[in-house]
């Protein structure tokens, strides 16, 4: 979520993560999933599973990291 949330969408592309869903937005939105997650001048990554998130990050690598420990 965030100004930058495409530039890092592009990066997930690099890893192979076959089972990942992507969703984000460069603005506010009121999705249920994407509620309250925007910040003004950060883009942030979280990671989610079964209805509950980890806490955000802004590196892809940390995300990666992330998904790869929650499967």
């Amino acid at each position: 979520m965030g100004e930058n949330s495409v530039a890092l969408r592009k990066e997930f592309n690099d890893e192979f993560l076959p089972l990942a869903l992507f969703a984000g937005s460069q603005k506010d939105e009121y999705l249920t999933l994407m509620e309250s997650r925007y910040a003004e001048s950060q883009t942030r990554i979280y990671v989610c599973k079964n209805r509950t998130c980890n806490l955000p990050v802004n590196e892809v690598e940390e995300a990666i990291k992330q998904i790869k420990i929650t499967r």
